[in-house]
């Protein structure tokens, strides 16, 4: 099969050398790093807390450096290269779980060897060591790719080929993950909705995409365009019109991704199989819902932390009760609305109040005086401009950082809500939900949720059902971890908030 004349070029933009050997020299560079800072941690904390017991020889270059670089880091490295962090564009999460899991598996190797030979060894130096590790390697990596995007060598320009639906979801995912470097400039739909399609509805950053709603020759198109990374949805594609596009694609050495029908599957439950000599790939489910332990372990995880943070948070709570009063918000600091939660049950869903008591009626007259924020609202349920029923300086700043939805802690404690889950709602918007609404009936919903770190009210209200349907149909505990740690990011940037 000959080569295409720039195809060859094209892989090495997908596989970057030039980032390959960055990633790889950066993370041995992290290796020698958190070995340094982990020795003289180590030291200085057992000097300061328990000097009686320090004992120098434990901290010995000599002792400790060959073993630890010797066979360690070409473990580290090689097990970074099967994972593919160093030839495939992986998205960041998926990235960091992966980089714990390493180090936790060598961690455990570590502590194996030298228990096992019998070799002297300070513990915190070796547990200092690998959580350094972790975190230095992470931040070498930010590093990397934000140099290589501004270059532009990390930047894939890519053409998305399918459904109205499957197009929206990959553009959201681009948009919320930069780190694959896939950078779509053209969408070409295939389906009967794509007048629905509506780039106003997406991210910012597709706001100068093209798009192509005519039908076209695939086959040609793909020659004219292989200088770019395709992502195709072949699920649009029936028969010998799917077989021979793929021929044209292998043909031309093109560089592509396919996009599998799985809508509504629960994708982190499924494994794949593969079948030896033919053209076929089992998904299949590897449990359904979720199971007692973890529900346990969720609930455990909520006490646990809502617990904590009353406890450390209670006096800003206090602070901002009283300066609601001095400003002269009306009625209770609290506010008690009733939500729909868990299997359709309803419960009193505590705020701080930001908003003046029945005061709804500005709210009408408001949107009854303006169709086009009307419209938005209907859209999005949330108002892009000062809610005029908002009216001390205090009410706008806590819900500009989310500070009016502290007291939901207390909901978390008694067994309302979680704190990772989906957006609370009230029983007048269960049929906006359609056939989502029993995703959403299957978890507590959270006082933070997937909607929230994703767009929150910079998208509609249809795509925040389909968030929280989707976060009910693939909950992990990884996952609420990654929501949590998402969550400070937006609130400290005030992303999304009004």
């Amino acid at each position: 099969m000959p080569c295409i004349p720039g195809s060859e070029k094209n892989k090495k933009r997908l596989v970057n050398p030039v980032v390959t050997t960055s990633l790889i020299l950066s993370d041995i560079a992290a290796l020698i790093c958190s070995y340094a800072a982990a020795f003289f941690t180590a030291q200085l904390l057992k000097f300061w807390l328990r000097p009686e017991l320090y004992d120098p020889s434990l901290y010995s270059f000599e002792k400790i450096t060959d073993l630890f670089f010797l066979w360690l880091c070409p473990i580290v490295i090689f097990l970074f290269a099967s994972a593919g962090h160093y030839t495939q564009r992986i998205p960041w999460w998926s990235q960091v779980q992966s980089v714990l899991s390493v180090c936790l598996r060598i961690l455990f190797i570590d502590l194996f060897t030298r228990v096992a030979f019998d070799m002297s060894f300070s513990r915190s130096l070796i547990a200092f060591s690998w959580i350094y590790f972790f975190l230095f390697t992470l931040a070498g990596r930010q590093i990397i790719y934000y140099i290589a995007r501004n270059k532009g060598t990390w930047k894939f320009p890519t053409i998305a080929i399918g459904d109205v639906e499957t197009i929206t979801n990959m553009l959201y995912a681009f948009g919320t993950d930069r780190y694959p470097g896939y950078q779509v400039h053209t969408v070409c739909l295939r389906d009967r909705n794509s007048k629905d399609f509506d780039l106003k509805a997406l991210p910012p950053s597709c706001s100068n995409i093209t798009v192509n709603r005519e039908k076209i020759d695939y086959e040609q198109y793909v020659e004219n365009n292989i200088e770019n990374f395709f992502i195709i949805s072949f699920e649009t594609f029936r028969g010998s019109e799917r077989d021979k596009l793929i021929k044209t694609l292998n043909k031309h050495h093109a560089c592509y991704a396919v996009v599998p029908p799985v809508s509504r599957i629960s994708l982190f439950d499924m494994e794949p199989s593969h079948f030896f000599g033919h053209d076929i790939c089992l998904l299949h489910t590897k449990k359904i819902g979720l199971s007692a332990p973890q529900h346990f372990i969720k609930r455990t995880m909520d006490i646990t932390l809502a617990s904590i943070a009353l406890i450390f948070i209670s006096p800003v709570m206090l602070i901002i009760s009283l300066m609601l009063k001095l400003e002269g918000q009306s009625g209770s600091v609290f506010y008690n609305g009733i939500r729909v939660g868990q299997s359709g049950k309803t419960f009193t869903c505590w705020k701080f109040r930001s908003m003046e008591p029945d005061s709804d009626h500005l709210l009408h007259a408001l949107l009854d005086s303006d169709p086009e924020l009307k419209a938005d609202w209907e859209t999005y349920r949330k108002l892009k401009i000062p809610d005029p029923r908002v009216t001390t300086k205090t009410a706008h700043l806590i819900r500009k950082f989310s500070l009016d939805e502290l007291p939901q802690l207390w909901n978390v404690i008694k067994g309302d809500m979680s704190l990772v889950g989906p957006r609370p709602i009230i029983e007048n918007e269960i049929e906006l939900f359609e056939e989502a609404i029993d995703d959403y009936y299957k978890m507590r919903p959270g006082i933070t949720g997937l909607w929230q770190v994703s767009g929150r009210n910079n998208t509609s209200f249809q795509r925040r059902t389909y968030w929280d349907s989707w976060y009910a149909r693939n909950w992990t505990l990884w996952g609420d971890i990654v929501i949590m740690i998402k969550t400070l990011r937006v609130v400290l940037s005030k992303s999304g908030a009004f």
